[in-house]
């Protein structure tokens, strides 16, 4: 049998990693989000095939950076996974992990739905988030494994 001390460190033990995965997965997504504000504008448009449209009229403002075609709203789409995986790190319970996880996977489809469009948008830039999305599922599951079995080894603990 464990004791509960035994129980208590291993659930710590398991949740401070849980955190740190995170955590780091914050920091990517901040890594990110500074590497897709440097892309050039033919990353979402498809103004490198020659298909100037209205809002990107030319070859100067095909090669132009999201950052400095779109500004400050750019910025705002951009924290948007940063603070949806900032969440599960400051409060580390699976159902946290499973909203981020949706959040994540829903900014993917916004991002797909509006590279699709005719005209540029900022929340193009939300594709970029594929990575994210695909390790954050991962965390989830194991977040939710370790969570299940901290419980289970709580449950089998004698008092």
């Amino acid at each position: 049998m464990y004791c509960q001390s035994e129980t208590k460190g291993w659930q710590d033990q398991g949740m401070t990693w849980i955190r740190f995965a995170w955590l780091t997965l914050t920091v990517a997504a901040v890594g990110l989000a500074v590497a897709v504000a440097g892309w050039p504008m033919y990353q979402i448009t498809n103004c490198e095939v020659g298909a100037l449209t209205p809002a990107v009229p030319t070859a100067q403002a095909c090669n132009e950076l999201m950052r400095d075609y779109f500004g400050t709203p750019l910025f705002f789409v951009l924290v948007v996974p940063v603070v949806v995986c900032t969440a599960p790190a400051l409060y580390p319970l699976p159902r946290i992990s499973w909203m981020a996880v949706g959040a994540l996977v829903l900014a993917v489809v916004v991002g797909l739905v509006s590279v699709s469009s005719e005209s540029p948008s900022p929340l193009a830039a939300l594709c970029a988030t594929i990575p994210l999305a695909a390790v954050a599922i991962v965390l989830a599951i194991v977040h939710h494994i370790v969570a299940s079995h901290s419980s289970r080894m709580q449950l089998r603990t004698p008092r």
